[in-house]
C-alpha cells in the first residue's frame, strides 16, 4: 500500500499510518486546559448577580462540576466560587 507516496507494508508500524498532531487529533489535556482558562476569564468577567458559576462552567462544556471544581482548585489556587 502507498501512503504520500511512500510504500508501506500492511505490517508497517503504526507511526507510518498515525496522522501527525494537528490533523485529525489533538492533545485532550491542552484543549481542557485551554477550557479551563477561558471559564476562569468568563467568570472573573461576569456579573455575579446575572450569572451563576454553574452556567458559566456548563456554557464552555463542562458537566461534570465536582471534578471541574478539584481541578481549578488546583490549577488556580480558588475555587470557581471565589
Amino acid at each position: 500500500m502507498r501512503l504520500n507516496g511512500t510504500l508501506v507494508s500492511v505490517d508497517a508500524p503504526s507511526k507510518y499510518l498515525t496522522p501527525p498532531l494537528g490533523i485529525w487529533e489533538w492533545d485532550p489535556s491542552a484543549v481542557t486546559l485551554r477550557r479551563m482558562h477561558l471559564v476562569r476569564r468568563a467568570l472573573l468577567r461576569t456579573d455575579p448577580s446575572k450569572a451563576t458559576v454553574t452556567r458559566t462552567v456548563t456554557d464552555h462544556g463542562f458537566w461534570e462540576l465536582g471534578r471541574l471544581s478539584v481541578a481549578y482548585r488546583t490549577l488556580f489556587g480558588e475555587s470557581p466560587s471565589e
